[in-house]
């Protein structure tokens, strides 16, 4: 389980993800999950990802309780960014 906790704007690089995330589910069995909020465009491109995945790609809006039940259960945690570290990580991940 691959868990995106993190803000879906430009300057954390989702559109790398969303490039990816269908092979990868249908290649390796992968699921993905993303509680996460941020642009409405990359909201729609994700959800539309969930919709497609037979279940092995979710998307919810951020809530802090449902991104620390993500981290509790993730095999891997997805924090790109392209300038910055991530302050939900910061604050849980250690």
């Amino acid at each position: 389980l691959f868990l995106w906790p993190s803000r879906l704007y430009a300057q954390k690089g989702p559109e790398l993800l969303a490039a990816i995330a269908s092979g990868v589910v249908q290649k390796h069995g992968a699921q993905v999950a993303l509680v996460a909020s941020g642009d409405r465009a990359v909201e729609a491109v994700f959800r539309k990802l969930a919709t497609t995945s037979d279940g092995r790609i979710a998307h919810r809006p951020f809530r802090e309780d449902l991104g620390m039940r993500g981290l509790a259960g993730a095999d891997f945690v997805l924090m790109p960014s392209l300038y910055e570290p991530s302050r939900f990580c910061e604050s849980h991940c250690r």
